[in-house]
């Protein structure tokens, strides 16, 4: 193990213990996934790692892109409820994400199907805060 791997490992751990119990649980998921999924590498593996991963990438784009085209009405039957999006169609949706992307790994797998909380707003919005640093008065 690289002292690279080693810092990211270290990283990720206080990351995961900073997490509510739910959260943590969607990264472990998230990081089995990610283990299964992308192969081994063999010799350094950037390349077939990558363009597995670019793969994925492109097919979560073109889901985001069918449920832009149908959030009109999508948002007319499934408002403030999340659903899961496969090859441009609703396969399944819930009010609980985590049992719905439960649901949609037993069923497909490792296959990549877009779970996207359903909201009149076409995008998220993320609104970041910053600490301000108070000078020194003399």
């Amino acid at each position: 193990m690289t002292a690279m791997t080693q810092d990211i490992e270290q990283e990720l751990l206080q990351t995961v213990r900073r997490l509510p119990a739910a959260r943590a649980e969607e990264v472990l998921d998230f990081a089995q996934f990610l283990a299964t999924r992308i192969p081994a590498p063999a010799g350094n593996g950037d390349e077939q790692s990558l363009s597995e991963w670019e793969r994925q990438i492109q097919q979560i784009s073109l889901e985001q892109r069918a449920y832009e085209r149908q959030h009109h009405k999508i948002l007319e039957r499934y408002d403030g409820r999340y659903i899961a999006m496969r090859q441009g169609q609703i396969v399944d949706n819930d009010t609980d994400k985590t049992a719905l992307a439960r649901r949609v790994r037993r069923q497909y797998g490792n296959e990549s199907v877009l779970i996207k909380l359903v909201q009149s707003d076409l995008m998220e919005i993320y609104h970041i805060r910053s600490p301000k640093l108070a000078q020194e008065q003399a």
